[in-house]
């Protein structure tokens, strides 16, 4: 149960915080460093690709069945 919710999680959670680091370029209080920024930003789009090929893969082995 846990290892098929865990990517959907990881999508939701990488989405919502590129939508902070996009809401900060407007309101620059919510975060403080241009390091962290980055930093952030590459684990975000790690995640969420991870997160991606995970879901895309369990499904093709669903089809496959």
């Amino acid at each position: 149960m846990l290892k098929k919710l865990l990517p959907h999680i990881c999508i939701v959670l990488s989405l919502v915080t590129l939508t902070f680091l996009i809401l900060d370029q407007f309101n620059p209080t919510f975060f403080g460093k241009p390091f962290f920024h980055v930093t952030l930003l590459i684990y975000c789009l790690c995640v969420l690709s991870f997160s991606a090929i995970v879901v895309a893969r369990s499904r093709r082995k669903k089809t496959r069945r």
